[in-house]
């Protein structure tokens, strides 16, 4: 599935398949906008935003077939900022001006949706799910703001107790070197003291780090336990530096964003490194989430050649609280009304998965678990279910 070479190809494939879509609906339409990296260099960037417009459009094109909301067709205009930051603030800006766009929803990455947080405040342009664990996309928002994943600061917690139910007691920390991450240092220094775990040492990543003056940093702390928000592919280096030096009993944890970008990069090395995961495990049925065969029927229907993924499942059950929404806002939705409608939906479930909007910015899902990459049987196993 998710670790197979021959998926990824194919993945990255669908980009030109996908590309129609976006402008499905006619006449009658409720317009979202989004702004996506479709044409990047970076491979990963590229399969993750081919496996959020999977994720999202199977669901809005199942809801269009069977005659969209209220009568009207759901149609999302996605721009591409090839991944360049001054593009997408472009993008933005120009959705933000384009009346007809009622909410944006479906990026991903901390300084992404850290801009379009400010354009949706600035514009009253209600921001729907972005998929990032940056602590400012939960503080504030003016109402506009609405979360579905968790933040990073619930993550680690979620690693803290993993450590601690492996017997770790010191740990040590990769993040950004900028502001941000300075603040996740700071809430993965208090998961893992609420949880009896020493914090040991840390680092700061920057364009400047050395992959073996990590790796050398970790073993002279001596660490049982490495965790990682910072840029995945030189945790990945980091974790082939360790590895390649003497032997050493490590648990090695990330975030859940760079699961496939590690595993892809360190192929079978991979094996026994953790991700936190902020959605269910997509792979296989379960009698208690409905949600899930409905989400793998669902894909099978608009991408029959695609891979399940966890960025697709994700964008799946952020496209399906948007249909809710936009059922209950009524016919010919305004900004105003819909923001008004998201933060009173309350508690819901979505086919067994659980969520609860307020007025604030606080993510509705609480939902985290931990899986292990096991790159010889083709998938992410859960570690603990």
């Amino acid at each position: 599935m998710i670790f197979s070479t021959r998926i990824l190809a194919t993945s990255l494939c669908l980009f030109s398949v996908l590309t129609p879509l976006h402008a499905q609906g006619v006449g009658n339409t409720v317009t979202i906008g989004q702004s996506l990296s479709l044409s990047t260099q970076s491979k990963s960037d590229l399969l993750r935003a081919t496996r959020l417009q999977q994720g999202e459009l199977a669901y809005i094109n199942r809801v269009n077939r069977e005659g969209g909301v209220h009568g009207a067709k759901i149609k999302i205009n996605t721009l591409d900022d090839g991944g360049a930051s001054d593009r997408q603030k472009q993008n933005l800006a120009t959705l933000a001006a384009d009346k007809s766009v009622i909410a944006l929803m479906g990026m991903a990455g901390g300084g992404n949706c850290r801009a379009a947080m400010s354009v949706a405040m600035e514009h009253k342009l209600p921001l729907l799910a972005c998929m990032a664990g940056t602590p400012q996309l939960r503080e504030g928002g003016d109402g506009w703001v609405f979360n579905i994943r968790p933040g990073h600061d619930a993550e680690y917690k979620r690693m803290a107790t993993q450590f601690k139910s492996l017997g770790i007691t010191r740990a040590f920390f990769l993040h950004d070197d900028n502001e941000t991450g300075k603040l996740h240092l700071a809430n993965a220094t208090a998961a893992m003291k609420a949880a009896g775990i020493e914090l040991i040492g840390s680092a700061a990543i920057s364009k400047k780090s050395m992959a073996a003056e990590v790796a050398d940093a970790i073993r002279k702390s001596q660490a049982q336990g490495i965790f990682n928000q910072g840029p995945n592919t030189f945790f990945g280096e980091v974790i082939l530096a360790i590895r390649k030096g003497p032997p050493g009993a490590f648990q090695f944890m990330s975030v859940c964003s760079g699961a496939d970008t590690i595993v892809s990069q360190l192929g079978d090395a991979a094996r026994g490194v953790s991700f936190t995961q902020v959605v269910p495990f997509p792979f296989s049925v379960d009698p208690n989430i409905p949600l899930i065969a409905e989400y793998q029927r669902d894909m099978r229907a608009s991408f029959k050649d695609a891979a399940y993924s966890y960025d697709s499942f994700e964008a799946y059950i952020n496209a399906r609280v948007l249909v809710l929404a936009l059922q209950k806002a009524g016919p010919k939705p305004t900004r105003e009304r819909l923001a008004v409608t998201l933060r009173n939906l309350g508690k819901i479930n979505l086919a067994g998965f659980e969520l609860a909007f307020d007025s604030s910015a606080n993510p509705a899902s609480h939902y985290v678990s931990v899986v292990m990459a096991s790159p010889g049987r083709g998938a992410h196993r859960p570690f603990i279910r």
